[in-house]
């Protein structure tokens, strides 16, 4: 799910983060994205040349 962190509700992460306590995770609902980078490099300087993000709506099977 996109509106997640790694899959989890957000709240139930922030939560866990700002109280130091155990908790149990849920998997989170809804769309889910397939996020990533393209990054073209130059052989002879070895620097990015180009840098694309990705972000991608997957379909539910």
């Amino acid at each position: 799910p996109h509106d997640s962190v790694i899959g989890v509700g957000k709240e139930m992460v922030v939560r866990k983060f700002l109280t130091q306590l155990p908790a149990k995770f849920e998997v989170a609902t809804g769309g889910t994205m397939l996020c990533g980078v393209y990054v073209e490099i130059d052989e002879r300087t070895r620097r990015a040349t180009t840098i694309q993000r990705l972000r991608l709506p997957c379909e539910e099977a």
